[in-house]
C-alpha cells in the first residue's frame, strides 16, 4: 500500500501504473457548498476523460502533469487536500473477460477532503472503529478506506477535532498512531 499527499504535479508519477480499466476510485468529501462548485471544477480538470489514457502511457504523462497545477492549486486554496491511497492484491476479473486472476493488481484511490481530514468507518459489527486522521504514515488508516470500499460501509468524515469530541462527549476512538494529539486533548491542528 503506498499513500501521499498530491502536492505537486510530479507526485502523481507514483501512481500512474493502476490497473483500474474504468479509471481511479475517487471521492470528494462533503465540502461546503460555498466552495463545492470551485473543487468540482477542478477536480473535473484534474480527471478529465484523458486521465486514465494520460496515467498509463509513459509518453502522454509529461503532458497530464503540465495540465494539473493550477488545479491543484485551486484545491489548496479552497483549504482542501487531493490524497492518494494505491492499494496491491489479488483481483478475479469478471468470466465475461475471462475469469483469469492477476496477483498484483493495482487501485488507486484518490479523495480531495478538507485538511485537516478525520474519518471513521461505520462498520456494523464490533470492534468499534477508530477515528483516523487522513495521514499516509498511519498504516491502520491507510487500511480503513480501502477495506470500507470492499465491503461498502460508509466513511464519516469531519474536518476538525472539535465536532468529533462533541459528537463523542470527549470520548472518542481516536487512533493512537495518527490522532495522539486529539486522544490527549492538546489543543490545535496536527496535519502531517
Amino acid at each position: 500500500m503506498h499513500a501521499k499527499r498530491i502536492r505537486l504535479p510530479v507526485d502523481f508519477r507514483e501512481f500512474a501504473e493502476g490497473h483500474d480499466s474504468i479509471g481511479p476510485t475517487f471521492l470528494l468529501v462533503s465540502p461546503s457548498p460555498d466552495i463545492e462548485r470551485a473543487l468540482r471544477a477542478a477536480t473535473d480538470a484534474i480527471f478529465d476523460a484523458d486521465f486514465g489514457i494520460c496515467m498509463g502511457d509513459p509518453d502522454l504523462l509529461p503532458s497530464f502533469l503540465n495540465t494539473v497545477e493550477e488545479p491543484l492549486d485551486a484545491i489548496r486554496e479552497a483549504g482542501h487536500q487531493l490524497f492518494a491511497l494505491q492499494t496491491t492484491g489479488e483481483v478475479t476479473l469478471p468470466e465475461s473477460v475471462g475469469g483469469q486472476k492477476i496477483a498484483k493488481w493495482r487501485r488507486t484511490f484518490f479523495l480531495v477532503a478538507p485538511l485537516p481530514c478525520f474519518f471513521r468507518v461505520e462498520r456494523p459489527e464490533p470492534p468499534q472503529a477508530l477515528v483516523h486522521m487522513l495521514d499516509p504514515n498511519c498504516a491502520e488508516a491507510m487500511g480503513e478506506i480501502p477495506r470500507a470500499h470492499t465491503r461498502e460501509f460508509k466513511l464519516r468524515f469531519w474536518n476538525a477535532a472539535a465536532p468529533v469530541h462533541q459528537l463523542y462527549e470527549r470520548a472518542a476512538p481516536w487512533c493512537q498512531t495518527c490522532c495522539l494529539a486529539e486522544a490527549l486533548g492538546i489543543p490545535g491542528p496536527n496535519v502531517p
